[in-house]
């Protein structure tokens, strides 16, 4: 079986690759600027590829569940119960269910959080991944920090979101993307996409400028 670890590294490894070539081809661009272009765009993809439950499958788990707990005691809700206690139980319920909800998405959410800190614009994500929230609250599960000058400068970005990584396949989404965008240079590459600045600005306008 492969090494995973020698696989992210031969991943990063090209992706690296593919950063200097791509700030090579003009001389009036800088590779920080570079470096954060594409790390928007690989966290953009990362939000993409990141998993969402569905609220249909948020309701039917919510559905099926045999047993709750309530003041304190467990119930099974295929009995008959006194009116107070069962509406009790469903007023929490409900509660609860609203709140699984709201929270759909917010692992896609922690990559909105890790483009704030890389800076330079807001990552396009639907409504309700916008507004995920857990209780009422969203939490900056995101982090960057920056190295060095000219071409040894280095950007680290951190995504410590608990819902992202395990539960919502974000590590994963983070591979594929940083995958994705090098097999887009490479194809730009073979279709001589960077022939001309305009042809430059198309494909990549958050590096190149028309001047």
């Amino acid at each position: 079986m492969a090494d995973p670890k020698f696989k992210v590294e031969l991943i990063t490894r090209d992706f690296n690759r593919m950063l200097a070539e791509l700030a090579a081809i003009d001389v009036r661009v800088e590779f920080r600027d570079v470096v954060k272009s594409e790390a928007l765009s690989v966290t953009q993809a990362a939000l993409s590829r990141t998993k969402a439950a569905k609220v249909s499958d948020i309701r039917a788990d919510h559905k099926t569940k045999k047993y709750t707990t309530f003041n304190g005691k467990t119930y099974n809700l295929e009995h008959r119960l006194p009116n107070d206690v069962w509406n009790g139980i469903k007023a929490k319920r409900q509660e609860q269910l609203q709140v699984k909800l709201n929270a759909r998405g917010i692992g896609k959410q922690s990559w909105i959080w890790v483009a704030g800190a890389i800076g330079g614009g807001r990552l396009k994500a639907p409504a309700y991944v916008q507004n995920a929230n857990y209780k009422g609250r969203q939490y900056n599960d995101g982090a960057a920090s920056e190295t060095g000058s000219l071409d040894a400068y280095q950007l680290t970005i951190v995504n410590v979101s608990p819902v992202a990584g395990p539960f919502a396949g974000g590590e994963r989404a983070l591979l594929s993307a940083i995958v994705g965008r090098t097999r887009y240079f490479e194809r730009n590459m073979e279709n001589q996409a960077f022939r001309t600045l305009e042809s430059r600005v198309k494909k990549y306008p958050g590096i190149f400028i028309t001047r």
